[in-house]
């Protein structure tokens, strides 16, 4: 079938979208053509992809609700045969395949959005963000209760013991998610949860276990792709510390050991699953983040903190990425976190997870100019916007400008534009004016080498590299 064919066939089957702007997504997106020859293909077609394509082709054009996510969501496990539904592991193996389905749906259409809004207002675009970490949340939250439920059958627990909790940080738990991206989470549990089985295994090897089937639910690779890529490394002593920590382990390793690092990490921290006791960790958790108190040590590591920055801008390879490269992405967050930090502990208005809320609540208390926080917004916005349309080609994580021709010729037309040069010029303005405010951010006292040395004993306590905090 020719391209024409098969976006002539989704109309048939229902589609509801702008026919030249599905050209052009078609054009600039390997994972929607991709995704949309599957939909063309009968023979790999089942009974319960029909029927879900049936429900999403008719709603690209307007927003998806809370409701209709959730059903949809839910339709994955609820939806199960009679006969698998008794079989942990075949109602774990068939969900998973149909959940990447489902969120191949959803990010075929989010792929279509960022081009059809890519000129509209920016709360339109700040709307996709929210959707895509509503989305997620709710894909996170019925995952975890089925995987626990299959383990718990499976293991023969008297009862189902209740929800690990699943914190988000970065931009999920930001509510600003990215297109592709990654999510960082760190898992932990109440330790006083009832639970029993067969094998008189600890509440803590149920969470473990849990914790690991459901990075595979969700991360491991199959015909139809993943759901999200799990990162856990932001959880105390990174890759080599325990994988679900009980909620009274973590409270007294961040009391007695957090670092800056982790306080800047948890001002995006946002509970995606646990109820009630998720809600009284993170109420427990704003003293270690926001100290009511200007403590001059931690200025002096946020410095620290800033000359790292800056030193892996100084890496040939990051010029080219608009994260972490000079002017980039990173830079605004650092900028708006760093106020946060500082002077949440005597304005309880910036203890907000969202960079956006932030930056409104730093605006409102004047502890910024106005100008300098319009412009951080409208340039962190457009650098998210490019962000999205680069990671659109392939759904790949990436925050790197196109190395190949075809790629960077995809991102000039998913933009609307003719040629390059009138995006590198608007790119050069924005990540120059980034930087601008960066420099002024906390400025050093001293030679930068006072602060930042590779064998000092503040390095010690970093991650192996600043990109590595979301």
């Amino acid at each position: 079938m020719t391209k024409d064919d098969m976006i002539n066939a989704l109309f048939e089957k229902g589609l509801k979208a702008d026919r030249n702007i599905l050209s052009r997504v078609y054009d600039v997106s390997l994972f929607v053509q991709s995704h949309i020859t599957h939909w063309n293909d009968e023979l790999r077609m089942c009974e319960f992809k029909h029927q879900a394509l049936a429900r999403w082709l008719p709603l690209w054009q307007e927003g998806l609700t809370l409701e209709w996510m959730k059903a949809e969501v839910d339709q994955v496990f609820s939806g199960l045969p009679d006969d698998v539904k008794s079989q942990p592991m075949a109602a774990y193996e068939l969900a998973m395949n149909r959940m990447r389905f489902i969120r191949n749906l959803f990010q075929t259409r989010s792929i279509y959005r960022e081009v059809a809004l890519l000129n509209q207002q920016d709360h339109l675009f700040i709307d996709q963000m929210k959707e895509y970490s509503l989305f997620a949340e709710l894909v996170f939250h019925a995952s975890e209760r089925a995987v626990r439920g299959w383990q718990a059958l499976q293991w023969k627990a008297s009862v189902v013991p209740p929800a690990m909790m699943i914190f988000a940080l970065g931009k999920l738990g930001a509510t600003e998610l990215n297109l592709s991206s990654d999510v960082d989470l760190i898992f932990c549990y109440n330790h006083e949860a009832p639970y029993e089985d067969d094998k008189e295994r600890s509440v803590s090897e149920f969470y473990t276990r849990l914790g690991q089937r459901l990075i595979k639910f969700l991360g491991e690779h199959t015909e139809e792709g993943i759901v999200y890529r799990v990162d856990m490394r932001l959880r105390p002593f990174g890759q080599s510390g325990a994988l679900v920590w009980s909620a009274q382990a973590l409270e007294t390793y961040y009391e007695q050991q957090g670092r800056m690092w982790e306080r800047y990490a948890w001002i995006k921290a946002r509970p995606l699953t646990g109820g009630v006791h998720a809600a009284v960790l993170q109420e427990n958790m704003k003293p270690f983040v926001y100290r009511r108190y200007v403590d001059f040590g931690v200025i002096e590591a946020l410095r620290d903190m800033k000359a790292m920055i800056e030193r892996e801008v100084s890496r040939k390879d990051s010029g080219d990425n608009i994260k972490i490269g000079r002017g980039g992405i990173r830079e605004v967050e650092f900028v708006v976190q760093v106020v946060q930090l500082i002077r949440g502990g005597e304005f309880p208005e910036l203890c907000q997870y969202s960079l956006m809320e932030a930056m409104a609540q730093i605006e409102a208390l004047e502890l910024l100019p106005a100008r300098v926080i319009h412009e951080l917004k409208d340039d962190y916005l457009y650098l998210r916007r490019v962000e999205h349309l680069i990671q659109a080609y392939q759904d790949r994580q990436t925050q790197c400008l196109p190395a190949s021709e075809p790629e960077m010729e995809s991102l000039i037309m998913a933009l609307g534009l003719k040629d390059p040069t009138a995006f590198f010029d608007k790119l050069h303005q924005v990540r120059t004016r980034i930087h601008a405010h960066f420099q002024e951010t906390i400025r050093p006292q001293r030679s930068e080498q006072t602060f930042v040395r590779e064998t000092s004993e503040w390095a010690q306590f970093w991650p192996d590299r600043i990109s590595d905090i979301p």
